[in-house]
């Protein structure tokens, strides 16, 4: 997620959605764009939020014992049971008057890992807290906390061997601000 002029947003919105795909997938002939209008690679445009994230909801946390590698348990993301807390976040203050939001995603398959957790005594998964925070209506983990163990932050670490390397679905738009300031979404595919 990244900022970019909303003049350049209302000009992909007039070029079309062929052109914007072709640009985001670096298939564009950039000769045919203004340098003004000129985009990075859909992925480098996140000035504002990057993140590689389990989706709440369709995903689960193996919990590993790291000597042995022994599986504990699996918790499962969507359960009542889990203890999830949800960040609201809101990019929108980040972004000057004169700027739009680009937001992009893609879903892939593939597995997260995260830092190992010290702790004294059994392991116990109702100790377990994660935070996930909402874009474009779904949830991500964010943070995963273990009572009385060190927090962990930020993004886990893609593992490529369980990654087929298929983007299952991709969303990529661009929003702004109208006279009203009210969400306006200029371009979306």
């Amino acid at each position: 997620m990244g900022s970019i002029p909303t003049s350049t947003a209302w000009y992909w919105a007039k070029r079309g959605e062929d052109d914007f795909l072709q640009l985001l997938y670096g298939n564009l002939d950039l000769d045919t764009v203004p340098e003004e209008h000129q985009l990075s690679s859909w992925y480098e445009i996140d000035n504002l939020k990057h993140g590689n994230n389990v989706q709440i909801g369709s995903g689960y946390i193996t919990v590993e014992n790291a000597e042995t590698d022994e599986e504990i348990c699996i918790v499962e993301l969507e359960d009542d049971e889990t203890k999830i807390t949800y960040d609201q976040t809101n990019v929108r203050k980040e972004v000057g008057k004169d700027d739009s939001i680009f937001y992009g995603q893609s879903f892939e398959k593939g597995g997260w890992y995260f830092e190992e957790f010290e702790i004294d005594g059994e392991f116990d998964p109702t100790k377990l807290i994660f935070t996930a925070e909402y874009f474009a209506d779904h949830a991500y983990l964010t943070q995963l906390k273990y009572e009385g163990a060190k927090t962990y932050e930020g993004d886990g670490i893609l593992s490529m061997e369980e990654n087929d390397g298929v983007i299952k679905s991709e969303h990529y738009w661009i929003e702004t601000l109208d006279e009203d300031g009210d969400i306006e979404v200029v371009i979306s595919i």
